[in-house]
Parts: C-alpha cells; structure tokens; sequence
C-alpha cells in the first residue's frame, strides 16, 4: 500500500488482463470502471470473475456509442450486470477495494484487445481508490460527481 507505478506496455497486455491479475493479488474484491470501449473479451473474463466471486460487486460507467458500436457486448454486460450507466465517457479508470486493499488503475487503455502503445498509473493507495469508487458511484446513481471539492482527496 502506498506505492505507484507507472506503467507502459506495446500490445502486449489488456485492461482486462491486468484487471484478473490485480483481483488475483487482492482477492475477491468490489470493482469500478470507467471505459471509452468494451470488447467481448474483456466482458466474458469479468462475468466469469463475477461468476467465481472474486468480483463480489461491480459498476460500469460506459461511453454511450458502445450500444453502437458493440451492441452486443451491451446486451451481455446489462444481462450479467446490474450497475452500469451509459453517458459520454472517455476515462479509462479502475478502482479495485476490498478490506485489504485499494487500487486505483488509471491510464489510456480501454477494455479492450489493442496493440497500441498504453500508459497508465497503479497506485495501491486507499484515498485514490475511493475517490475513483465515489465519482463512478455517483454518475451511476445519477448526481453530480463534478460539484467543485465533492471528491477531493488527501
């Protein structure tokens, strides 16, 4: 706890991946996510996750041409998933709690399969990891998260 990484990767790795990875170091584990783009991939691995109980509860902010451009990974995710909230999103943000741990993920990356160049930032610390839960919470439950000073952190 406490530490940030940054990190870079050339295709090599996805969102998703690193997602199962970290839920593998933590353990079961609440996880929230803002993403641009969704791919059947990245949504079959996290409702198998959901599915095992490593990811006890989970909320999705989505861009909202997702039902446009994979309207089927839509449909899935709405079928298996039930705290997801489509408005126009381009942060790729992902905050994993559980009583132990706190991590905040953010960077470039989509959940998606790319074989671009992404960078991005792991930061294993308890104040980021809730300010990236609360803003997602409340754009899920429709508020205001970008009231000035409403998510300020330490």
């Amino acid at each position: 706890m406490g530490d940030n990484i940054h990190y870079v990767s050339a295709g090599e790795w996805s969102s998703h991946e690193l997602l199962i990875h970290l839920l593998n170091q933590t353990g079961p584990a609440d996880v929230f996510i803002s993403t641009w783009s969704f791919t059947e991939t990245a949504a079959r691995m996290i409702v198998d996750k959901i599915k095992d109980g490593t990811i006890k509860n989970i909320s999705l902010i989505l861009d909202w041409r997702v039902k446009v451009r994979t309207p089927e990974v839509l449909e899935f995710l709405n079928f298996n998933i039930a705290s997801i909230r489509l408005t126009q999103c381009h942060a790729k943000t992902t905050a994993i709690i559980n009583k132990k741990w706190a991590l905040a993920v953010v960077g470039s990356a989509n959940y998606t399969n790319n074989p671009r160049i992404e960078a991005g930032v792991l930061s294993a610390d308890r104040d980021l990891a809730k300010f990236h839960k609360d803003w997602i919470t409340d754009c899920i439950n429709k508020l205001n998260p970008f009231e000035f000073g409403k998510h300020e952190t330490k």
